[in-house]
């Protein structure tokens, strides 16, 4: 039983937003606010489910001679909600850049990911939303300015085009983390802000139970 639900853990951990690390991404616009910055957004997959995604920075932390930040995760859907709450240099952020990890089941269940997993941790690919945004903004042209509208309200945004990557992104300094909206020609998928703040607290609360070992 443990070992199947630290294995879930893991793939979800490289199936929500996972992301390479992008210097500037998307002109700059892309990266974490200032603590308590966080931004929810609304997910859609045809075929899927809607998927409600908050980014949040909750607190910083000096570890290790290093200046890092906790990025929390969020993700809702009709199975339940998942949180994973990361301690790393930014946003975006490289797997292998992950200092500490913090993880909430479905199921509730809030564990700490031990030595040797979060070793495992930082080999695997980051997740797949962290990394369509990171791969993405990465090898973006800048289109142009535009005024866009979305659901948290209409932003003067700067328009960038990854043809590789088959994706668009609006990105703007009055949105935390810069992301308004991204959309996907590959799978037709969309991402749009539905609101944002200040003042995130974590959504992860009780003592974690340290987990350790292979998760196969």
């Amino acid at each position: 039983m443990r070992t199947i639900f630290t294995a879930g853990l893991l793939a979800a951990l490289a199936a929500i937003p996972a992301a390479a690390s992008a210097q500037g991404a998307c002109g700059g616009y892309v990266k974490a606010p200032s603590v308590g910055g966080w931004s929810e957004y609304v997910v859609r997959v045809p075929g899927s489910s809607d998927l409600g995604v908050r980014f949040a920075v909750t607190e910083a932390e000096a570890r290790r001679q290093k200046q890092l930040v906790w990025f929390e995760t969020r993700v809702n859907g009709g199975a339940g909600t998942m949180v994973s709450r990361l301690l790393v240099p930014g946003y975006p952020y490289a797997a292998s850049q992950v200092e500490d990890a913090v993880l909430k089941g479905m199921n509730g269940q809030v564990v700490q990911l031990g030595p040797d997993l979060l070793l495992r941790a930082r080999g695997q690919e980051l997740p797949r939303l962290h990394k369509s945004i990171a791969e993405g903004c990465e090898a973006a042209q800048l289109v142009g300015d535009e005024q866009i509208t979305v659901r948290a309200g209409t932003f003067r945004t700067k328009h960038f085009r990854s043809a590789q990557a088959g994706a668009d992104f609006w990105v703007s300094t009055e949105a935390p983390f810069g992301l308004v909206k991204m959309t996907n020609s590959l799978d037709n998928s969309t991402m749009e802000l539905v609101d944002r703040g200040t003042g995130a607290k974590t959504s992860i609360t009780g003592t974690p139970r340290m987990l350790n070992g292979p998760a196969n």
